[in-house]
């Protein structure tokens, strides 16, 4: 199950460094991504494409349990920017 209709729209939840769950967001991951990228690769264009999460979110963890990939797994980075 996705987080909207749209197949590359993917739910991502925000962690405080503390571990404690912070705030959820939407993520458009790219098409050309769902074959071509790695996907730890493909989740952090996803985030670096916006520019809301790019800005405000450095240092926590974020997860993503259904990733836009051909071989979608959950998948959790501390994000860098």
């Amino acid at each position: 199950m996705n987080f909207t209709i749209k197949e590359n729209h993917c739910r991502v939840d925000i962690w405080k460094e503390s571990g404690k769950w912070y705030t959820t967001e939407e993520v458009v991951f790219r098409n050309e991504d769902y074959k071509g990228a790695l996907i730890h690769d493909a989740l952090e264009n996803a985030l670096r494409d916006d520019d809301h999460i790019k800005n405000h979110y450095k240092g926590m963890r974020i997860t993503c349990l259904e990733p836009y990939h051909k071989y979608s797994h959950p998948i959790s980075i501390i994000w860098e920017g």
